[in-house]
């Protein structure tokens, strides 16, 4: 077991290590906690059961504990490799800038993080690394797709991740390259004419005919280009606008609902709150 101190390290805070190990694997599992009690404790007897610690290192950013989870003879007990503990200022942004310093420090290929409340699967681990062994960047777990959901996770938390899991899917242009140029073209084309007004709805079937095409060959051509569905996506998209205009202006609902295609006020707060899980006036009031 080593033992340090990092002081006076630029954009990062002061913290202490308690190395149990040295380096094992190629990547490093960063856990940021402070007071969990026994949920990290839980979450770490389920890495245990599952064999994280034999695929990555577990490495516990905590930001100071003050509530006994933290013991060392216990970590050992759940082969955790390296406790940090935070002294300087700051909170859970600052204990992941402690984790990525010391996992920079350590030349990890990758690192992955995931929070010590006990609520994420944990036992997807493996799933992420494999992705990152094939040669992925970036792979982003969601509660968003089929079988997941979200635990206690405050409104304003929710509709901030959400509009960031709905921006990432946007297609890229590494994307839409592997489309032929034809499909690429019909579907930027359709998009635009959407967008341009979106209190206007257009049916698959009308843009097929503009572009001569079957509305099953167009509806192909969207999922190929956008990456889903085109209801799914202009629903998206309209509900976005909605987003946008609930924030920078003051209009009311009812007539942001027209603007982005919803007759009904009703329908249009339950497509809202499908999406965003708040309500237009909750969302509103959050985003001030």
């Amino acid at each position: 077991m080593i033992e340090y101190e990092r002081t006076n390290l630029n954009g990062v805070p002061d913290y202490t290590a308690v190395e149990f190990e040295g380096c094992r694997h190629d990547y490093c599992l960063l856990i940021p906690v402070i007071n969990e009690g026994a949920r990290i404790l839980t979450e770490l007897g389920r890495a245990q059961k599952a064999g994280i610690d034999q695929l990555c290192d577990i490495v516990i950013c905590d930001g100071g504990s003050t509530d006994g989870s933290m013991k060392r003879e216990t970590l050992a007990l759940y082969h955790v490799n390296t406790l940090l503990t935070k002294t300087g200022p700051g909170r859970q942004g600052a204990q992941l800038r402690m984790g990525m310093y010391f996992a920079l420090d350590r030349n990890y290929k990758g690192i992955l993080t995931i929070d010590g409340n006990n609520k994420d699967s944990i036992e997807d681990v493996p799933e992420f690394i494999a992705k990152l062994q094939e040669g992925y960047d970036l792979v982003q777990g969601s509660r968003f797709i089929r079988g997941g959901h979200a635990i206690n996770t405050p409104p304003v938390r929710y509709a901030a991740v959400r509009l960031l899991y709905e921006l990432l899917r946007l297609p890229d242009e590494a994307d839409t390259a592997r489309c032929p140029a034809r499909q690429v073209e019909c579907v930027r084309e359709a998009e635009t004419l959407v967008l341009q007004d979106l209190s206007v709805r257009r049916p698959a079937r009308e843009l097929a005919d503009h572009f001569g095409l079957s509305e099953s060959g167009f509806k192909l051509y969207c999922q190929n280009v956008l990456g889903e569905g085109y209801l799914a996506y202009f629903r998206r998209r309209r509900l976005e606008r909605a987003a946008e205009l609930l924030r920078t202006t003051p209009q009311r609902v009812q007539d942001i609902a027209a603007r982005v295609g919803y007759e009904s006020q009703g329908r249009f707060a339950q497509a809202f709150y499908d999406q965003f899980r708040l309500t237009p006036l909750e969302y509103r009031r959050l985003s001030k």
